[in-house]
């Protein structure tokens, strides 16, 4: 059993977007909305695919959270990527309805706690304690405990106020404060160090698996009609060999990394051929023979 810090940084505003988010704030304040709004625009620009399906600026009862400033850098490769057939199939579906921001006070809350907020909703969960977390975790034959999501912990953070949480360019201030307690300086004020894989360039580099070019291939792609073929074969030429990080590089970089997810998931649940990997087969369900002239749906179907 080992004890993780998963949940810190959603408490206490230990991300990096919740500096920049506070930069914003102060550029509002200074000189209105439109001036965010203007740099936004341009860095979506930068990125090319036009703004036919972009998301709103404001989508979550009229508020812009931290996180949003990479959504929308990872959602203008949406523009690039995706097929017209894809498009058509989503019709007016918003990816923000399903975060289901529907608190009654959300939007008087301070902006720093409606990002935590969200952040509680939406990458805790999914991605860090189950891919990131859990699956890696129990791989190990380790059970994970998270004394950071203790209710009474999460409650009491909820309460204080966001000064105590993120104090100047000082992420969890107060976390560190009762650290400085008992640890020795250098672990108590250590600067946090993001977590990133370098994506992409793993991917495409020259010692790159021979499976991801069978599944960015013209015949795989158009098997799953989920991206051009055309626009991803001109992004892996962009993207390799590139390590600056303009917003163009950023979201080609997690664009391609969520294509090649997208084709492999694809690929092992959805009944293979589009590489020379295995793929996963529903098992064949059978009852007790009192039950036999029932109709049997697997889990794939």
């Amino acid at each position: 059993v080992a004890l993780t810090g998963e949940g810190a940084d959603e408490a206490l505003a230990g991300y990096l977007r919740f500096k920049t988010q506070m930069i914003r704030q102060r550029t509002s304040r200074i000189f209105g909305r439109w001036l965010p709004k203007l740099f936004l625009k341009a860095a979506l620009a930068s990125i090319g695919g036009g703004s036919k399906h972009r998301m709103p600026v404001f989508p979550m009862q009229g508020v812009r959270t931290a996180q949003q400033d990479i959504f929308d850098l990872l959602g203008q490769s949406r523009e690039l990527f995706f097929t017209s057939q894809l498009w058509d199939r989503l019709g007016d579906h918003s990816p923000y309805d399903e975060f289901d921001i529907s608190h009654p006070r959300f939007t008087r809350w301070h902006p720093l706690n409606q990002g935590l907020y969200v952040g509680y909703k939406t990458l805790l969960g999914g991605m860090l304690l189950v891919s990131k977390g859990d699956r890696i975790a129990m791989n190990s034959s380790v059970e994970t405990r998270y004394p950071f999501l203790d209710e009474d912990f999460t409650s009491f953070c909820a309460q204080i106020a966001p000064e105590y949480k993120l104090r100047g360019r000082t992420e969890k201030w107060l976390l560190r404060q009762v650290a400085a307690k008992s640890l020795p300086t250098a672990i108590a004020q250590r600067p946090k160090t993001m977590f990133r894989a370098t994506k992409s360039r793993i991917f495409l580099g020259d010692d790159r698996p021979a499976w991801v070019d069978q599944l960015l291939s013209e015949e795989s792609l158009r098997a799953t009609g989920l991206f051009d073929p055309a626009a991803i074969a001109r992004a892996r030429q962009v993207r390799i060999g590139r390590s600056t990080y303009t917003p163009r590089q950023v979201s080609l970089d997690m664009g391609l990394t969520v294509v090649i997810s997208t084709q492999l998931w694809h690929h092992t649940f959805c009944g293979g051929g589009l590489a020379d990997l295995p793929h996963w087969t529903a098992p064949h369900a059978t009852l007790p023979l009192e039950h036999s002239s029932r109709p049997i749906i697997s889990a794939a179907s």
